[in-house]
């Protein structure tokens, strides 16, 4: 749908960026890939990092993938392995621990390559994916880019985003309005891209109301 919904709209791009991306299947960015736009991804579990190698290291896709874990600081630190709700150590409300009843164990971790996201934004990131289990603000908080479209993994069931006052804020100082939503995903565009018809305006109203304090519209 997000694919859909910018080209729809006719929002340019050149660059795409995901992070968090998990199965190669299941990339948020993989229409983007198909289509031959630079795509630069980045996924903290080394072992499904290489299945991201494997599927798109062909030269007929122009993809950069980084296999590290985006957070607040350069170094390493404990993944626990949850599946596609695999969090990092320094997150203690993530979708697997409010919904799924995860409990931290040492033995469910593994040791993963942490960098800042600073240190690979070169400030020319048109859309950017984001879906991090609970780490999103970290991303954020040291972007230099300003893309025109960002996705951002907000809510799910009993499941609200620990970092959703910072990011609400964040969006707000930087011009961002919400767009649409997508399963758990809110995605926000940059004011004045995009117009909204009648119901899509009921929707991003009650989205706000209900997630945003009544913001970002």
């Amino acid at each position: 749908m997000l694919y859909k919904m910018i080209n729809k709209s006719n929002i340019k791009y050149t660059h795409v960026v995901e992070i968090g991306v998990y199965k190669p299947s299941t990339a948020n960015t993989l229409d983007f890939i198909k289509e031959g736009t630079f795509c630069t991804l980045f996924e903290a579990d080394p072992d499904i990092a290489n299945e991201i190698i494997n599927q798109f290291s062909n030269k007929k896709y122009n993809v950069e993938i980084h296999s590290c874990a985006l957070t607040s600081s350069n170094g390493s630190m404990k993944l626990y392995k949850a599946g596609s709700s695999s969090f990092l150590e320094t997150v203690d409300f993530s979708p697997a621990i409010m919904h799924d009843g995860y409990i931290k164990k040492d033995s469910n971790t593994i040791e993963v390559k942490t960098r800042r996201f600073s240190t690979f934004d070169k400030g020319d990131i048109d859309i950017l994916s984001i879906d991090i289990e609970g780490g999103e603000w970290d991303v954020i908080n040291d972007m230099i880019s300003r893309p025109n479209v960002i996705c951002i993994e907000t809510q799910s069931r009993d499941y609200i985003n620990p970092g959703i006052k910072k990011i609400t804020q964040w969006l707000e100082n930087n011009n961002y309005e919400i767009w649409f939503v997508e399963d758990t995903d809110t995605i926000f565009v940059k004011k004045g891209l995009v117009k909204y018809g009648p119901i899509l305006k009921i929707k991003r109203f009650l989205h706000s109301k209900k997630f945003f304090n009544g913001r970002l519209l």
